[in-house]
């Protein structure tokens, strides 16, 4: 229904908005546990506000590695605005990739699906692919170039195979961003790219797997419409292989034996490891798995970069000290580290620090490099 603010009625609106705002949450965090469970919000007036607020909860869902999904209203009204939430456990029902709006057959609506979001990862995703350009491609393939005259070897125009691990990578942003942007690169900084996405959170390998196939779906139409089949564009938009991989970090590296084998196995050494905001969300044991599996599996030159808030020198701007306290109010075994306490872990493990990069928002990416 239409809630109208009128010069006689200030008191009941802001009374009913706040009224509605309060029971919706309420309504939404109490039963989201149920196998189905779905919330509509209507177009009116301030829906804006009201949109804003499911928004909201949503994004601090998956913040807290939640399962929820957002499903968008595509319409050909400008004036609607409309949200689904499907609960975690709705996940395990038959999905679809559109859903047709019943009650609105005029306007054609349907109903597309997205997988899950993160609006952190979308606002920090050129800030780190910069980084990755500018300091860490550039660190791999100097030693790429010292490694073929070591063998006496001329270094290839086409570049060097590359093996990448991202560590928690949650819904995919990043996978599929990075793995975009390094299509894009001229064929020298590597002849293909073998990406392995890990993450321990079932719904985030769930979503990281739908944006991969939608990436490389997007690549092969891509490549079946270019006009010469030997053209630079075909072998810029086909030389990104991907798995998928759920991982868990423990003071011995990775748990499971299945995964562990998997990555003993590669044809080849880790080129590249990248760890984008787990080491403030998680036990400092997942940290040392971190570093113990960079310096088993990571190649002589390998790169770890992490990217996150840090303490230093035991102090942080009054955000991330802030930030810190809830973490540990949310988990004793979580907080924001000190950096001086992950380069002595690294260098334990036989990683040196090259570069400390300052980041938008108080973050810092740690460049590692094995020794």
């Amino acid at each position: 229904h239409s809630l109208k603010r009128t010069k006689n009625q200030p008191f009941i609106y802001t009374f009913m908005r706040i009224h509605l705002s309060t029971v919706s949450f309420i309504f939404y965090t109490t039963f989201a546990r149920f196998p189905i469970f779905t919330l509509a919000v209507s177009s009116y007036q301030g829906s804006a506000s009201f949109s804003t607020l499911l928004q909201r909860i949503t994004n601090h869902n998956i913040r807290r590695g939640g399962s929820i999904r957002s499903y968008f209203l595509a319409s050909t009204s400008s004036s609607s605005s409309a949200f689904l939430f499907q609960s975690p456990l709705a996940s395990t029902t038959k999905r679809h990739n559109s859903l047709s709006n019943p009650s609105s057959s005029s306007s054609k609506t349907t109903l597309k699906m997205v997988t899950m979001d993160s609006p952190s990862a979308h606002r920090n995703k050129d800030p780190i692919w910069s980084v990755l350009q500018t300091s860490v491609l550039p660190l791999l393939l100097l030693q790429d170039e010292q490694q073929e005259e070591g063998r006496g070897n001329e270094s290839s125009s086409n570049g060097s195979p590359l093996t990448v691990l991202e560590v928690a990578a949650g819904c995919g942003v990043h996978t599929t961003y990075f793995t975009s942007k390094l299509d894009e690169e001229s064929s020298n900084v590597a002849s293909s790219v073998h990406w392995i996405a890990t993450d321990p959170d079932p719904p985030s390998l769930e979503s990281l797997r739908e944006r991969v196939r939608d990436y490389q779906a997007v690549a092969t139409t891509t490549c079946s419409n270019c006009a010469a089949p030997d053209s630079a564009d075909v072998t810029a938009k086909s030389k990104c292989t991907f798995q998928v991989l759920p991982m868990t970090l423990g003071n011995d590296g990775i748990v499971q034996d299945d995964v562990r084998q998997v990555i003993h196995n590669l044809q080849q050494s880790l080129n590249l490891m990248i760890c984008i905001n787990m080491i403030h969300i998680s036990p400092w044991s997942a940290t040392v798995g971190l570093f113990q599996v960079a310096k088993e599996h990571l190649c002589h030159g390998g790169i770890l970069m992490t990217y996150g808030p840090y303490k230093q020198n035991g102090t942080a701007v009054p955000s991330n000290l802030a930030f810190d306290e809830s973490l540990k109010a949310r988990n004793p075994e979580w907080g924001v580290r000190d950096l001086e306490a992950v380069q002595e872990l690294g260098s334990v493990n036989g990683m040196v620090l090259r570069h400390t990069i300052e980041m938008p928002a108080n973050n810092l990416c740690l460049i590692f490099q094995k020794e």
